[in-house]
């Protein structure tokens, strides 16, 4: 179910429905007669004019699905939500916990995981009146082959292209888009209601994925590493100045502060309840610099 036909869907033989998660009535036809609904509906930004739009998705479309889910009798919905929602801390060594707080006092300020942070409030709240069941699985940066638009791989194209000028202070958790595709596959009779399910790899630095990239490539990236606010300012200068002469800024002010903190988490839970397993983190990013290099077009063991 989507606004619009993909042609990877196409071409294995998918059925489509036509809807929008916002369009209760659409969604009231989409989801008649299905038992479980994976609701993966979502809008990346960074840039603010685009908070109303991410809040219309993440936010009125997941009230609005789990409600006509619900009425309609989906006896299960699994929502991806994201690490983000709780997996950020200015710390290193805080490894934020999956059933720990949530992030809101440092992500708060974007409106991407502002948005996604009150979505899955929405999923995890307690529905006593409710037969339905909401399984939350947070995924954290995907990557592998796959990504045709670019929406999570865009750090490993800029390290492959050198437009990274610095190495960022931060670090973060990366995950095989393939193995969290089976953890969500195995989420239609398994998991939690109420709780989260971390759907992680590996904790490191941003300066480790840098060099683990460099082997992998055999080609150097950025040495320097200012300050953390030496970084922020910057790119927020540079922004000023590209705006200026009538152009997009390489690295955005949004994205530097993003790359200051430290997007680590831990958690045991989709392991033992959906048999999540992640492979070889070096197998990952392999693959996606491989799919990447082939524009787009992955092939084992290129």
């Amino acid at each position: 179910m989507s606004r619009s036909r993909h042609p990877h869907l196409n071409a294995l033989g998918v059925s489509h429905r036509p809807a929008s998660v916002t369009d209760a009535s659409a969604l009231h036809n989409a989801l008649a007669d299905i038992d479980v609904v994976y609701h993966l509906a979502g809008l990346v930004s960074r840039d603010p004019k685009d908070a109303e739009r991410m809040r219309q998705v993440h936010v009125v479309g997941t009230e609005t699905t789990l409600r006509v889910a619900s009425e309609v009798g989906v006896r299960r919905v699994i929502y991806a939500s994201s690490t983000g929602t709780f997996g950020c801390s200015r710390d290193p060594k805080q490894i934020p916990h999956e059933d720990g707080p949530d992030a809101s006092e440092l992500v708060g300020r974007w409106a991407y995981y502002r948005t996604k942070l009150e979505a899955e409030r929405l999923a995890l709240a307690s529905r006593p009146q409710d037969e339905m069941e909401v399984i939350v699985l947070n995924p954290s940066l995907l990557l592998g082959p796959g990504d045709f638009e670019g929406s999570s791989t865009t750090d490993v194209q800029d390290f492959l292209e050198g437009r990274l000028p610095a190495v960022a202070r931060g670090g973060l958790n990366f995950v095989d888009v393939r193995d969290v595709a089976d953890a969500f596959v195995a989420a239609a009779d398994a998991g939690r209601p109420g709780v989260r399910h971390l759907l992680g790899a590996l904790n490191l630095s941003v300066a480790d994925l840098m060099g683990r990239l460099a082997q992998i490539t055999g080609r150097s990236g950025p040495r320097f590493s200012p300050p953390a606010g030496i970084q922020v300012g910057a790119s927020v200068w540079a922004a000023r100045l590209a705006r200026l002469v009538g152009r997009e800024p390489g690295l955005d002010p949004a994205t530097a502060a993003m790359a200051q903190l430290f997007w680590y988490a831990s958690g045991q839970r989709a392991r033992q309840e959906l048999g999540f397993q992640s492979r070889d983190p070096n197998e990952t990013l392999a693959d996606t610099v491989a799919f990447l290099r082939n524009g787009g077009k992955y092939q084992r063991g290129a």
